[in-house]
């Protein structure tokens, strides 16, 4: 508890100082631009700034990163509240396991095995089709789609080996599994809102 307590407070207080930074950064680019008007530096408090600070808000946002952390939220709370985890953990240490987590992890292992043969044969063969047009990985629709699609997968085996225990036994208990990722993750998904933000202004007040 007190591990995890740690944690949630250093998230608040880097969180924290990600807003300070942005508060100074907006302050020091009008003071910097102010004192040098011949610099490269762009003023946040300016009318180009602010057009940029409120306009650009929701693009800085829109990026593939940002839903790839969403997916993966909701992929790891249907697998971890599915059972098979700790269906895995048992056969690991070679405990005895009932019919159905037999079963379901059967069905994960033919799921993941099917997902590498069609991954195989959509990128290994000759022109195959998530190859860039050059015949190469990265990049390419491949790389592009890999973290979507293990994401998916991860939702696939999480989703039918909780049927098959019997964790999931209505649409309700799934779609809790899912918001139940969204809540593990929140912390993370808040640094990365802030961060990526911090990020693109210092980006717009000097490199562009």
């Amino acid at each position: 508890m007190m591990n995890r307590k740690k944690i949630k407070n250093l998230f608040s207080i880097t969180i924290c100082l990600l807003c300070l930074a942005e508060l100074l950064l907006i302050l020091s680019s009008w003071l910097i631009s102010s004192a040098f008007p011949d610099s490269s530096v762009r003023s946040l408090l300016g009318s180009e700034g602010v057009r940029w600070l409120l306009g650009h808000s929701a693009v800085n946002l829109r990026r593939s990163s940002l839903v790839w952390l969403l997916l993966a939220a909701i992929s790891y709370g249907v697998y971890t509240k599915s059972g098979i985890n700790r269906c895995i953990t048992d056969l690991l240490k070679s405990r005895k396991l009932h019919y159905r987590e037999r079963l379901s992890l059967f069905l994960a292992a033919t799921e993941l095995l099917f997902a590498v043969i069609v991954m195989l044969l959509l990128t290994c063969v000759p022109h195959a089709i998530l190859l860039s047009v050059s015949g190469d990985l990265f990049p390419s629709s491949f790389s592009q789609s890999i973290v979507p699609m293990a994401c998916m997968l991860l939702l696939l085996i999480g989703t039918t080996s909780g049927i098959v225990i019997g964790t999931f036994k209505s649409a309700l208990q799934w779609t809790d599994a899912m918001t139940y990722g969204l809540r593990k993750f929140s912390p993370v998904i808040l640094l990365y809102i802030f961060g990526i933000q911090l990020v693109c202004t210092i980006h717009f007040v000097f490199f562009m």
